[in-house]
């Protein structure tokens, strides 16, 4: 609020002009341009986009770059995020990931999409996939989707763009690509159990550097988005993210000085709370950048190799709705999985760069 009073007059009218000529098929970009032009300054809970097509609505919340930040559960580490991005509020859920399948798998006619494009292929099944603690599918639900492996997860996210495109008219580039020179964007994913990491596979495709398109979230970025707090401090490495009243698993050394916390489930959906299922997303309180579940409700693919494991095992960060407190800790990056490892425990969240 503090930086919202120092906005002069003058300020406020040429944001005014900004807003009014800018078009890029969002359905509100007011919140970050306004950020934008604060030079990326103050809290970003309330700097969020909001994207609608097709029926569904999901929104991401704006994080500045340019951010060093502690890692680890003892903050033992730091690293740094050169670049702003944009951050899924939730998780994906299981609505927005039927809407999206359904339309890059569909032919429709003369083997192409209703857009007249390349037709995804991926097992994933998109009308009947199974569900944490439910037997049915519901195409409308709002729990986070599980059962995706990575591969299913980054192929979505170059649907996704290519569905948001076909709804709004935007021209997002596809961020995975077959090939290095960016001409043929990954849309066919299959179930094999091995690791294929020839560059322009399935299991390691070529990332277009400059492309706007919806993507994995990064290990460092999913960290930075987990501690923020504001754009000065952070959250320690043994708390649950949002929560800053304490720590939420004592591993011997707890950090700042502070008690374990007695909230921290108002934050997470963990083994305490989850009643052996995933919960709809948003059921807990958001954190700083008003994101939810960041820490609990399923575990979320990044896109990074695990340290030790490259060419072997992508990151997964978080924790889920079977997880003891000890996972649910911002700083572990403990758990790894082949791209080709599904389970209920497992989902994602996405993400989009915003330089």
């Amino acid at each position: 609020m503090k930086h919202l009073l120092k906005i002069t007059a003058l300020t406020l009218a040429f944001a005014a002009i900004v807003l009014a000529g800018c078009e890029d098929g969002k359905d509100d970009n007011s919140d970050s341009m306004l950020l934008m032009l604060l030079g990326g300054g103050g809290t970003a809970t309330a700097y969020k986009e909001t994207y609608t097509a097709d029926g569904v609505t999901f929104k991401m919340a704006y994080v500045p770059g340019g951010k060093t930040f502690p890692t680890g559960i003892n903050d033992e580490g730091s690293a740094t995020v050169a670049n702003a991005f944009w951050i899924g509020e939730t998780e994906a859920t299981y609505e927005l990931c039927y809407k999206v399948f359904v339309w890059a798998t569909t032919d429709a006619g003369s083997g192409t999409r209703a857009d007249g494009g390349v037709l995804y292929t991926a097992v994933f099944d998109p009308v009947n996939p199974p569900r944490a603690g439910s037997s049915g599918y519901e195409a409308d639900s709002q729990e986070p989707v599980t059962f995706l492996n990575w591969r299913h997860a980054m192929v979505w996210c170059n649907a996704l763009t290519e569905w948001y495109n076909a709804h709004k008219g935007t021209g997002y580039a596809c961020v995975y690509y077959t090939d290095s020179g960016y001409t043929t964007p990954l849309r066919s994913v299959n179930d094999t159990g091995s690791v294929n990491s020839t560059p322009g596979s399935q299991d390691n495709p070529y990332v277009k550097p400059d492309a706007k398109g919806f993507r994995l979230i990064t290990n460092n970025e999913w960290e930075l988005a987990a501690r923020y707090t504001d754009v000065t401090a952070w959250l320690y490495g043994d708390h649950v993210s949002g929560d800053q009243s304490g720590y939420c698993h004592n591993d011997g050394s707890p950090l700042g000085g502070q008690p374990l916390s007695t909230v921290f489930g108002d934050y997470a959906v963990f083994i305490g709370n989850s009643g052996a299922s995933t919960a709809a997303v948003k059921s807990k309180t958001a954190n700083a950048l008003g994101l939810y579940d960041m820490s609990g409700n399923v575990w979320e693919w990044c896109f990074d190799w695990y340290p030790g494991l490259e060419g072997s095992c992508r990151v997964l960060r978080g924790g889920g709705w079977a997880s003891e407190p000890d996972n649910l800790r911002v700083g572990l990056a403990a758990d790894e999985g082949y791209p080709y490892l599904e389970a209920e425990i497992i989902g994602f969240r996405f993400a989009r760069s915003a330089e």
